[in-house]
């Protein structure tokens, strides 16, 4: 007997630890005909049969070409692109990976351009970067000061009921395990002695089906992973989230968490015009 994540190591050595749980954790395993989604799941190599359904975006080096298209706003100042999920906002430990920020400045020849806020590298959606120091101080203070409303749309797993179709989340996060290219977060618990981080977030019902929910999510904090932790505190994580979530009841095999940063409204950082920016919805959001 083996467990089911030691054979799928040996079996596909192309694949990194976090690549196999992410397949088992997105539903890619099939073991006998059934979807296996506990990884210490003990298997007979005589008797089972097991399946992996290699998840593509995971097989193939990520090349990230600008398109016009999703720049939705851009003028002297700032910069507001439709980030597309699978490849992070900016750069990471590993040198060697392609990120937005990087690939914004090469591609469009723009020497002048910070970052003034992320998002994780499977959530796709707007993200603001500035052209000019003033901008970006201006853009970091909003941000602080709670001046800038982002909303975000997600897929949740199961079916979310809620008083009114809305709550308001209030608790504090702590970091629970740091990698050098992860991390984890989860609501402090009463007796924990950790230095938590208030985290506020509004989530609101948008369409209910038996085995998934659509909601849309307003962060009032911008704590790391905070959606995510959130939604998983309501027992409905996100869709395809293999840190947060396992077990999922919606029976399909996600390649990303199914997080989208949907809508900005702030004003601008030099000419105070109020800025309403919305991003297209996500095709891989369209489950049939």
């Amino acid at each position: 007997m083996v467990s089911l994540r030691n054979f799928l190591k040996k079996k596909y050595p192309d694949l990194s630890s976090s690549e196999i749980k992410q397949h088992i954790d997105a539903g890619a395993c099939l073991l006998n005909g059934k979807i296996e989604r506990i990884g210490s799941k003990e298997i007979d190599l005589k008797k089972d049969r097991i399946i992996l359904k290699k998840l593509k975006d995971l097989q193939k080096k990520i090349q990230i070409q600008i398109s016009q298209k999703r720049i939705i706003f851009n003028d002297e100042h700032i910069l507001v692109y439709d980030k597309e999920a699978h490849y992070p906002s900016t750069a990471t430990s590993n040198k060697k990976e392609a990120h937005l920020h990087g690939e914004l400045k090469k591609q469009l020849k723009i020497a002048n351009l910070e970052a003034v806020h992320r998002l994780d590298k499977h959530t796709s959606g707007l993200i603001i970067f500035a052209k000019t120091s003033k901008a970006k101080d201006t853009l970091l203070k909003m941000f602080n000061d709670k001046e800038i409303r982002k909303e975000y749309i997600a897929l949740a797993d199961g079916k979310l009921e809620l008083k009114k179709n809305k709550t308001k989340i209030e608790n504090e996060l702590v970091l629970i395990d740091s990698r050098s290219n992860s991390q984890k977060w989860a609501v402090k618990r009463k007796d924990s002695k950790l230095k938590g981080k208030t985290a506020i977030t509004e989530v609101f019902i948008e369409k209910t089906k038996e085995d998934y929910t659509e909601v849309r999510l307003l962060p009032k904090t911008g704590r790391t992973h905070q959606l995510r932790v959130h939604m998983k505190y309501l027992g409905h994580p996100i869709l395809g989230d293999s840190i947060y979530g396992e077990n999922f009841k919606y029976q399909k095999a996600f390649s990303r968490h199914m997080l989208h940063a949907l809508k900005l409204k702030f004003k601008h950082p030099i000419t105070n015009e109020l800025l309403e920016i919305e991003s297209p919805y996500p095709q891989d959001f369209r489950l049939k």
